[in-house]
């Protein structure tokens, strides 16, 4: 795939500003923002999804990969199993586990975190991180939308309670549809969580970077980030999903 996306990601409009432009493995990537909704994006799109992600293999799935999955997010992940639940707990009908779907699973660090208070689900786009995700979380499968997944688990999917997607939206391609099909998959008064890397200090790195701060110290991962979102942009996408912001 070698494309460029001429509209914004999100509201589909035209009208856009030049942030940034950065060039990796011999491909270039224009960083813009959009003027209607202020989504900052890549114009760029050369891979449905980042080759290296996927293209993961089992030696470079060594201990401080998984560390950074694992125990580096801990501290985040305990605030979020609290708030989560303190929501959920208010309308449960019965004493049996919520379900929760993590999307971009990655190596099953939350799930293992989140297993004793949830059954758990969840898949990835890399076959490698999957499979050894699948040790932590047996309902995990590889797959890169809702559809394959409930197509690999063989077994009529449930809804979930809980849907989370840590540091994944920014690398998809068309987010509208994609959260929208996850919002389809919630049930009754279900939560969508989502952690994202925050879209003003990647902009304001990026002007520090046109003064002549060092460029070893900045990059906007552009072979797999494709957007970069502000709380503005994430509630107009969550809007455009049918679901409802309670707290960013």
């Amino acid at each position: 795939m070698n494309a460029c996306i001429s509209t914004c990601r999100i509201c589909r409009n035209d009208n856009h500003i030049f942030v940034g432009v950065e060039s990796r493995n011999d491909l270039r990537y224009t960083v813009v923002r959009c003027v209607d909704c202020s989504l900052v994006y890549l114009m760029e799109e050369y891979a449905a999804i980042s080759p290296e992600y996927i293209g993961l293999n089992e030696s470079e799935l060594n201990a401080v990969h998984i560390w950074r999955q694992t125990t580096h997010k801990e501290m985040a992940f305990k605030p979020c199993l609290e708030l989560a639940g303190a929501y959920i707990q208010r309308g449960m009908l019965s004493d049996s586990k919520p379900k929760l779907l993590d999307v971009g699973c990655g190596v099953a660090g939350w799930l293992k975190h989140a297993k004793n208070q949830y059954e758990c689900y969840g898949f990835d786009a890399s076959p490698v991180q999957s499979e050894y995700a699948k040790r932590e979380c047996p309902n995990v499968r590889c797959a890169t939308t809702l559809r394959e997944y409930e197509a690999a688990l063989r077994f009529s999917m449930p809804s979930f309670d809980l849907i989370t997607l840590w540091d994944v939206l920014e690398h998809i391609r068309k987010p509208v549809s994609f959260v929208k099909e996850l919002a389809g998959a919630l049930c009754d008064n279900g939560l969508l969580f989502i952690a994202v890397p925050g879209e003003k200090p990647m902009v304001i790195k990026s002007y520090l970077l046109n003064l002549g701060w060092p460029k070893e110290r900045f990059s906007w991962t552009p072979h797999e980030h494709v957007a970069y979102y502000s709380p503005k942009t994430l509630t107009l996408l969550c809007k455009m999903a049918g679901l409802e912001v309670l707290r960013i």
